[in-house]
């Protein structure tokens, strides 16, 4: 209709109820008329059939569609469908799926409702259910039951959110015209449902959300202002003292509603096991703290997460806050300490250098890569790394940690190493750890991290074992924070040069800034705030280059030494000291 109301949104509604419904009443086809829109013409209907326009944009029918094959691609309908009762509700199930259908069409309230059941490659029924609801003529406000557990609420558009049922399973969901499907362990029942207003501008903010960007499993829905919102006491990290037992984690609830709200809480850790459980009553306008003992077990790195979930407005609603627990380890007693450890995202072993004042963390397997720098003194990593990007290290060209990449070529000779490098990793008992790689044609890599107090040295030894010549090119890049943050305008890097001592103060995303050459092989960051000061002392004669960038959470300082000669039989080394501490 060119000049009605049918809107790009009601035709995926009806597109996708036309759908359901044929499908329940046994049709073994359904073919769509144009998968694109022929024209655009608007008095020519003809033209608008698409779920693409005719320039090819995704249009709300083409999300609903996707949805529609994601979530029900492996179900098949069940015998039974869900029941309703109380208030203007009615009963949807019994009898064939067939039979089913033709009650529910002669609702006089319109409430429709189906129960698919997962299955197997085979068509075998498998765990799991999803149920959908929907009402062509109103917006309802309903009450479900299902196993206690969780519940994922996919909209008709594919946005996803995942919610915690009440005692006894009960949860609540808007459902209308765009369906509704509800994933859980058992069929979803309708216990009841109540006409609802239609909330201002939730149509538009509905479709606008998804066709933006992708949605976010646990995102409230586009239509649904928060009203609740959870933060942690330590920020996005929690680093504590080792001693052998459990740790607290603190977070905190704030209610921004007039209205008392009862809130369950529930803490997951990195595998998704619960670890604990709460209840607690947020009083309006109020900030209410809950602690949980958690039990890291045998992990130096643990991410948790805590959901609320809560009822507000006719809706089961979820927020979640996700904290990552760093544990450091004990005192040595004066004397470095070699450890594997183990951080609950990565499957590779982590070592870790301690003494008592610093705790160094590498991962040989992607290229001997220094993670953290941590200071035992003041519980502050001094290298930016962002713990999501652990699985991934080897994939992000420049971010995270202190680590160095070289290349070896010559006739007959090339060889490199990086980030994406496995190397073999062995402790020895000076308070160091030996990394070894073979490059291939008689080129080898030894790279030697020493820790005593608060200094730490790097020594990589690049060997020839070709009978040519070669020349390696070698970078260390290392993004700093010193004293645990980045401060724009307050930081400062001082340089020597042949005329005094460069002072440059750190500027949040700056990019490259050219320094020039050092006149001294060292140089040092400070944070004057902290009182804390970086320093690293180097061999200017090999490594004759100093390249300073600013990021947007780091400063990176990185030596470079260009067309190093490597004679036959021989081996070229790049060697730097760091000492860290307040000043």
């Amino acid at each position: 209709n060119a000049h009605g109301d049918i809107t790009p949104l009601r035709k995926a509604q009806f597109l996708v109820r036309g759908t359901i419904l044929h499908f329940a009443l046994g049709f073994r086809r359904l073919y769509l008329y144009s998968f694109f829109d022929e024209g655009t013409d608007p008095g020519n209907p003809e033209h608008f059939f698409g779920l693409l326009s005719r320039d090819l944009q995704k249009k709300p029918a083409f999300y609903a569609m996707q949805t529609l094959g994601e979530v029900l691609g492996d179900t098949m309908l069940a015998e039974r469908g869900p029941e309703a009762s109380g208030g203007e509700s009615h009963h949807l199930g019994g009898g064939s799926p067939r039979e089913t259908a033709a009650k529910m069409a002669a609702s006089p309230v319109g409430d429709y409702g189906f129960v698919f059941r997962n299955v197997g490659a085979d068509g075998s029924p498998t765990n799991g259910f999803v149920s959908i609801f929907w009402n062509g003529a109103r917006e309802r406000a309903g009450l479900f039951r299902a196993a206690s557990g969780e519940v994922e609420i996919v909209s008709m558009l594919g946005e996803r959110r995942t919610i915690r049922t009440a005692d006894g399973g009960t949860f609540r969901v808007r459902f209308g015209a765009s369906p509704v499907y509800l994933r859980a362990v058992s069929p979803v029942a309708l216990v009841e449902a109540k006409d609802a207003a239609v909330p201002d501008g939730a149509t538009i903010s509905g479709i606008a959300a998804i066709l933006a960007a992708a949605p976010q499993t646990g995102c409230p829905s586009s239509d649904m202002p928060r009203i609740l919102s959870l933060a942690s006491s330590d920020g996005g990290v929690a680093v504590r003292a080792s001693d052998g037992g459990k740790q607290r984690l603190v977070f905190s609830v704030c209610n921004e509603t007039s209205e008392k709200l009862v809130v369950r809480l529930l803490l997951r850790d990195c595998g998704g096991e619960i670890v604990a459980t709460a209840r607690a009553e947020s009083s309006p306008d109020q900030k209410t703290e809950v602690a949980f003992d958690v039990d890291p077990g045998p992990f130096r790195l643990q991410r948790y997460t805590l959901a609320a979930d809560y009822e507000a407005d006719g809706e089961t609603r979820r927020e979640e806050c996700p904290v990552w627990l760093r544990v450091i380890g004990p005192a040595t007693g004066g004397a470095a300490r070699f450890s594997s450890v183990r951080f609950a995202n990565l499957e590779d072993p982590v070592l870790a250098l301690e003494s008592d004042e610093l705790e160094v963390t590498v991962l040989p397997q992607q290229g001997g890569e220094i993670l953290e720098i941590f200071d035992k003194r003041t519980f502050r990593n001094q290298v930016a790394l962002d713990y999501e990007d652990l699985p991934r290290l080897g994939s992000i060209p420049f971010a995270n940690g202190v680590w160095d990449q070289a290349t070896i070529k010559g006739e007959g000779v090339r060889a490199s190493f990086g980030r994406h490098t496995p190397f073999v990793a062995e402790p020895s008992g000076d308070g160091s750890i030996c990394m070894t790689a073979n490059l291939g044609r008689g080129v080898a890599v030894a790279k030697t991290l020493r820790l005593e107090g608060d200094r730490l040295s790097w020594k990589t030894v690049v060997s020839n074992g070709a009978p040519t010549a070669a020349t390696v090119d070698w970078h260390l890049h290392p993004e700093y924070v010193p004293g645990g943050t980045a401060d724009s305008y307050s930081d400062v890097l001082t340089i020597p040069k042949a005329d005094g001592p460069l002072e440059i103060p750190f500027w949040s995303g700056l990019g490259e800034r050219r320094i020039g050459d050092a006149a001294e092989g060292w140089w040092e960051l400070r944070d004057p705030a902290a009182k804390y000061t970086i320093r690293q002392d180097y061999d200017l004669s090999a490594i004759p280059t100093l390249r300073l960038w600013f990021g947007p959470a780091a400063a990176n300082v990185e030596l470079l030494s260009i067309g190093r000669a490597a004679v036959p039989g021989e081996s070229v080394s790049f060697k730097a000291d760091w000492c860290f501490g307040r000043h």
